[in-house]
């Protein structure tokens, strides 16, 4: 462990691939590692952390083990790295670096070969983005990191020459008490949870979706409460609480009082969220796209439906608000699952094996 391990994200905390970043510096240091952490965009809750832009990451980081989590310019850090020599882990939070540019392909299947027609998500240059990132990779030669298999089925097929390795995401696994955010005022009442970085905002997380689902939800079970967390702005409407984006231990104070949590995502790889609604016994109700069957075990852990399936997303979450003691079961199981797979010392003992594969290379 003589090497200073770098870890580099856009945002220096909020957003799941710099929060990553945070708890493996929290863990590695913990293991008595010399760490050094770097974000492009600083906002404010690590004064520890240096700005440092994409295209100054490779001198910074010469003298150590660099671990890139995400930037806001992947082509200025990985020409930043070639021109110094720098072999990094790169953890693949989202699909860029497969695909023309956007953050999940879908259903779209031109990834496979360089995304060489129109995309449908309307990314402009798709071509170019991917003979640009295969080209830089390749040469660079990186161990990638998927958190999930789902991301590194993907990952083979792109960079069939390269090191890929599954680490899935970890989280503190601590339950937390049910205060600070106004869920424990409704103890009698079933509580609806929807969160995603961007609130209604997020098209890819399902945002758009949350006030239909919750109406319909509503309809069915009158007396439910709802939270929509993760929006710009904080209010009231009716028997929903709007809050902003909430800090790690909030979010969990939150959770704590919810009874469920509903994840309607349009595509995703290894959601912290889940994950974090699994350590405080939150059994959640989600589609089945990307990674998240990997961390929900269907009917026992959480519940899995159908991808854009509304109608069976709105019966699942009723059923479970109907039925109190056998949503309980399910957050207790989803617990004593998810501890023994995604904590957060799970994770870090995958990625110093990483680390250690990188050292011996």
């Amino acid at each position: 462990m003589d090497q200073t391990l770098f870890l580099h994200s856009l945002l220096d905390y909020q957003g799941g691939a710099a929060r990553i970043s945070w708890l493996l510096k929290t863990y590695c240091r913990q293991q008595g590692r010399e760490v050094c952490k770097s974000c492009e965009i600083p906002d404010g809750l690590d004064a520890t952390s240096r700005v440092v832009l994409p295209e100054a990451l490779g001198r910074e980081a010469q003298d150590g083990l660099l671990h890139v989590h995400s930037t806001g310019s992947w082509p200025l850090l990985l020409t930043s790295l070639k021109r110094q020599g720098i072999r990094p882990v790169i953890t693949l939070h989202d699909a860029r670096l497969l695909t023309g540019g956007c953050f999940s392909p879908g259903g779209c299947q031109q990834w496979r070969q360089g995304c060489p027609g129109i995309c449908p998500q309307g990314v402009a240059r798709c071509n170019a983005w991917a003979r640009t990132m295969r080209s830089l990779l390749e040469d660079i030669n990186p161990i990638l990191v998927a958190p999930s298999r789902w991301m590194a089925t993907m990952a083979r097929t792109v960079f069939p020459g390269l090191k890929i390795v599954v680490v899935p995401n970890g989280v503190p696994w601590t339950p937390a008490r049910p205060v600070g955010c106004g869920a424990e005022r409704v103890p009698n009442a079933p509580v609806v949870l929807f969160v995603a970085h961007g609130g209604e905002k997020a098209r890819l997380k399902g945002g758009a979706s949350w006030k239909p689902l919750w109406e319909r939800i509503k309809a069915r079970v009158p007396a439910c409460k709802g939270f929509f967390v993760g929006g710009e702005r904080s209010g009231r409407h009716g028997d929903v609480t709007l809050l902003p984006y909430l800090a790690p231990d909030l979010l969990a104070s939150l959770m704590a009082g919810c009874s469920v949590l509903v994840y309607p995502t349009l595509a995703d790889n290894h959601p912290l969220l889940v994950l974090e609604a699994m350590a405080q016994k939150l059994p959640c109700v989600a589609f089945a796209v990307g990674g998240i069957p990997e961390q929900i075990v269907h009917q026992e852990t959480g519940v899995l439906v159908s991808p854009g399936d509304e109608d069976a997303l709105v019966e699942q979450v009723t059923e479970l608000l109907m039925q109190p003691a056998r949503c309980r079961r399910m957050g207790e199981r989803a617990f004593e699952t998810g501890k023994k797979r995604f904590a957060l010392e799970r994770m870090g003992a995958g990625y110093e094996r990483v680390y250690a594969r990188m050292r011996s290379t």
